[in-house]
């Protein structure tokens, strides 16, 4: 994130689906008290794969807000799983240690 000198901020997605990021930030905005209407916002996603999964939005959610308001989560890497729901609800995402599978390629371990 980023102040924004542009009338209408940008809204950059890398990887992710455009609209589930509007929805996240309206959440954020209406029930988290996080206001990203005078900002940039960048988000990216990392090992080059499109994220297409809502249960995703828990994690854009806590990145977005850490990075607004200039404090981390935490320093050691971190995995969010959950869906938000427009009454700021999050479902539970199915078996995280099935989605964490990954190439040792990419640094990440289950």
């Amino acid at each position: 994130m980023a102040p924004s000198e542009l009338e209408q901020p940008r809204r950059v997605v890398s990887g992710l689906d455009r609209n589930r990021l509007a929805l996240v930030l309206a959440i954020l905005a209406r029930h988290g008290r996080v206001g990203t209407g005078g900002a940039d916002v960048f988000v990216n996603r990392r090992g080059g794969v499109r994220v297409d999964e809502p249960g995703c939005d828990l994690a854009v959610a806590l990145a977005v807000a850490s990075a607004s308001r200039g404090v981390p989560i935490q320093s050691a890497p971190r995995a969010c799983f959950g869906e938000l729901g427009l009454t700021a609800s999050c479902a539970g995402w199915g078996t995280p240690s099935g989605a964490c599978r990954r190439p040792p390629s990419t640094g990440w371990t289950a």
